[in-house]
């Protein structure tokens, strides 16, 4: 068989839709080799190296294409691909049968009170998602060297912030939280060495009841086996903040009675696709130097606002993080990590374009910063394709709002999108954990300066972060999070929520977009809609905000369809939002005030 590396020597570029004429289209950003659809002879800057125009393909390559990408997966005929479950299961397990239950999971009650403390998931389905029942959990940690001094209750109330306000404070006075196994005040001051712990009644959010597909198994003989699976959209990698059981680590453990799974490469949450997973730690050893010499090769397929008007386009913008909590990264050419995607545009339709994606490197976010900063952002992520975050120009370019946009273009106060002249209000100052401060707050001293994003005043004068111009980006986007808008966005990409939403507004005499009667500064949980909560819980009391409503909240349209190494590849079918004959519902307020769709027209 002809080996993938022979395959992929000779690159194609491919345009289904060589009528289209890109008349008007942005200047080529700086650390960018591109090949437009037309006029690609011209230098835009001289930091930029223009490639020559390939030649177009017919649509028998786009057929082509896609019987490639059915395979699952292909290899050179001395290494051995198993394809029945049952056959993989049996070598995973080292020879006993699957119908094995996996001995990790188990149900013990705590005959005290009569709580069980579940390690046995029970799982149930409800509505598309994947759910699972609430269970009592005890956290662990050692005391970080940012809380030393703080009181515990300050604390929890800061980096722990999913609870309601009171929530942590009762859970001090009930002796859930301890320190070193003793009850305490909760104006206790953290101190070094300290052991935390909080017993609580865990809510899990609810994920997608797609199932973790398993594409096959490769045996590279000595105990090599790697396992390809695709990882459905919506569900995090491994168990991590709000998530446990319901992640892919523990679900795939759970359904297929596996013991042990070592995944290799990390997709965010709301990214489907392929994944490689060891099995033991020598093929974990394995693969993680494939990927640390740089022998892995990625590609991915997205849908992106507007018509992508590059044939070829290779993206090497510098990387950072802003905010970690927050998981906000931009391009930064005084700080960023060198970063580097190649682009190729498959064809356009309906104000979006389906591209392949092949990163070099593997930056947090890497493809979905980069189309941003290219001026043509995955058309559903939350992140880099809000106005509400980055104003109408979505930071194309590498652009930072500099004023807040989280009222003008807020779904929920202004679901028509109409701009509304509305006084712009001061910029909120934010710790390094993005909660805001307050003349009573305690104040958190930054574990990193040099990551510290905050303008961090003194009684004498204000200092300003070298960073600071990405204060408003974070200032949106926390206030995004407050009001739920950022759910919001991702729902209005459903076309039977849109409707019902349209229904209902037709349906009654809504006010202006920014009510002059709504102070948003006192916007909290309890003015929620009602509808965003579940009943309260009969055992803890806890009120779960911001549930999903719909399945179009747990993914983006960005998918991983290949994953191959020096011997070894793993590939999916492609996603049904990639297809030619698919119709996007895409939010009316993007389509008017996105100036890339405005400048193109």
């Amino acid at each position: 068989m002809e080996k993938a590396s022979e395959k992929n020597s000779a690159h194609k570029t491919i345009d289904y839709d060589t009528d289209n004429k890109y008349s008007n289209i942005h200047n080529v950003p700086k650390y960018v080799s591109a090949q437009k659809a037309e006029d690609s002879s011209k230098s835009i800057d001289k930091s930029l190296e223009i490639v020559n125009k390939h030649s177009l393909e017919s649509d028998d390559n786009f057929s082509e294409f896609h019987h490639t990408c059915a395979k699952k997966t292909k290899t050179e005929s001395k290494h051995k691909y198993i394809y029945g479950l049952e056959e993989i299961l049996e070598v995973i397990n080292g020879g006993l049968s699957s119908e094995k239950k996996n001995d990790k999971y188990y149900q013990t009650t705590l005959e005290s009170d009569g709580t069980t403390e579940m390690k046995y998931p029970l799982y149930y389905f409800e509505n598309g998602f994947r759910k699972v029942k609430p269970y009592w959990y005890e956290y662990k940690a050692h005391a970080k060297g940012r809380w030393m001094g703080q009181s515990i209750h300050h604390v929890f109330s800061n980096e722990f912030n999913h609870k309601e306000i009171n929530y942590y404070k009762n859970s001090i006075l009930k002796g859930l939280i301890k320190v070193n196994g003793k009850e305490i005040d909760p104006e206790y001051r953290i101190k070094n060495g300290d052991l935390i712990t909080h017993y609580m009644h865990r809510h899990e959010p609810p994920v997608l009841d797609s199932k973790v597909k398993i594409l096959g198994l490769l045996s590279l003989g000595d105990d090599l086996n790697i396992l390809g699976i695709e990882k459905p959209a919506g569900l995090p990698v491994h168990p991590s903040g709000r998530y446990n059981l319901n992640s892919l680590q523990e679900i795939l453990q759970f359904d297929y009675n596996i013991d042990k799974i070592y995944p290799t490469n990390r997709l965010d949450r709301l990214v489907s696709g392929v994944m490689v997973v060891a099995t033991n730690r020598k093929t974990a050893q394995f693969l993680t130097g494939e990927m640390a010499s740089d022998k892995v090769s990625k590609t991915y397929i997205c849908r992106v606002l507007g018509n992508f008007p590059y044939d070829r386009i290779v993206c090497k913008a510098p990387i950072r993080t802003v905010a970690h909590k927050l998981g906000l990264n931009c391009v930064d050419f005084d700080s960023g990590k060198e970063s580097e995607t190649e682009f190729t545009r498959l064809f356009s339709n309906d104000n979006s374009s389906v591209v392949l994606c092949k990163p070099k490197t593997g930056r947090t976010h890497q493809i979905r910063v980069h189309l941003q900063y290219l001026g043509y952002p995955i058309v559903n992520d939350p992140l880099y394709c809000n106005p509400s975050i980055w104003g109408p120009d979505l930071g194309a370019n590498g652009s930072v709002p500099t004023q807040d946009f989280s009222e003008i273009f807020n779904s929920i106060y202004n679901p028509s999108g109409d701009i509304v002249h509305a006084p712009l209000k001061d910029l909120k100052t934010f710790d390094e954990n993005g909660h805001e401060l307050t003349s009573s707050a305690q104040p958190v001293e930054p574990n990193n300066m040099s990551e510290n994003l905050i303008s961090k005043k003194s009684d004498s004068d204000s200092k300003i972060s070298e960073y600071s111009k990405y204060q408003p980006a974070i200032n949106n986007l926390l206030q995004q999070i407050r009001t739920g808008s950022l759910t919001e966005f991702s729902r209005h990409f459903d076309r039977e929520y849109q409707l019902n939403l349209n229904s209902h507004k037709n349906s009654s005499n809504q006010t202006s977009a920014i009510d002059k009667n709504v102070d948003n500064n006192q916007f909290s949980q309890n003015d929620k809609d009602n509808n965003d909560s579940e009943d309260p819980c009969p055992i803890c009391g806890a009120v779960e905000y911001n549930y999903p409503k719909t399945q179009s909240e747990l993914m983006i349209w960005l998918h991983a369809l290949k994953y191959s190494g020096s011997n070894w590849e793993f590939e999916t079918e492609m996603p049904s939002w990639s297809k030619q004959d698919y119709i996007p519902n895409i939010p009316q307020y993007l389509l008017k005030y996105a100036s890339i769709l405005k400048n193109a027209s």
